[in-house]
């Protein structure tokens, strides 16, 4: 079962009363890929409000594979599609962190409730994903 298929909303799976999961595999990625990850929550240890999980395959200066997903910004951990589709192919020192935050928020679906807006999620994403993207690229540039 692909991971989009298994969450259905908040603390809820596609997985069976009589069923348990026993496997998960993830794709393999390169030793020297770089990581993203972020998250504001209230007091360490809370549930993230907003945060985001990644990394980026780059190979002679480009990025060759990107995989992102936000948590905290939607009912289920949801990818974002469209900032991994602009990433890829780019050249590292190019890269315009904001202007791919922007469409990484366009992928997520942040609501109000008892903990944060929908607009704080918003703006908080938007700021972590693009300082996120410009240090882990810029740690990549001074190697």
């Amino acid at each position: 079962m692909a991971a989009d298929a298994l969450y259905l909303g908040p603390y809820a799976t596609a997985i069976a009363p009589d069923e348990m999961l026993v496997a998960i595999d993830y794709p393999a990625w390169p030793a020297d890929a770089v990581p993203l990850f972020r998250e504001v929550a209230r007091r360490p240890g809370d549930f993230a409000l907003v945060g985001l999980v990644g990394a980026l395959a780059i190979a002679e200066g480009r990025i060759e594979r990107a995989g992102i997903a936000w948590f905290g910004m939607g009912p289920t951990p949801m990818r974002a599609r469209q900032a991994e589709q602009a990433l890829v192919g780019q050249a590292i020192d190019r890269i315009d962190a904001q202007a791919i935050a922007d469409l990484a928020i366009a992928d997520s679906a942040p609501f109000d409730d008892g903990h944060a807006s929908a607009a704080y999620r918003r703006s908080v994403g938007r700021r972590i994903f693009a300082s996120s993207l410009a240090q882990a690229l810029d740690r990549r540039l001074a190697a």
